[in-house]
């Protein structure tokens, strides 16, 4: 799968669904984003220490 045409997919669905302009979709993808990778860093840490 290529990773232009998921960005595609999903910024069409967020436009249908939320109706946001193009920089507000990527504000919100990009925080997103973000959480969901420092949590699983955290995770990761936190299974890490914990062994």
């Amino acid at each position: 799968m290529r990773w232009e045409w998921l960005a595609r997919m999903i910024d069409i669905w967020l436009k249908t669904y939320f109706g946001r302009t193009e920089k507000n979709i990527t504000r919100v993808f990009e925080k997103d984003i973000k959480e969901i990778l420092l949590s699983y860093i955290e995770a990761r840490i936190k299974k890490e220490l914990y062994k």
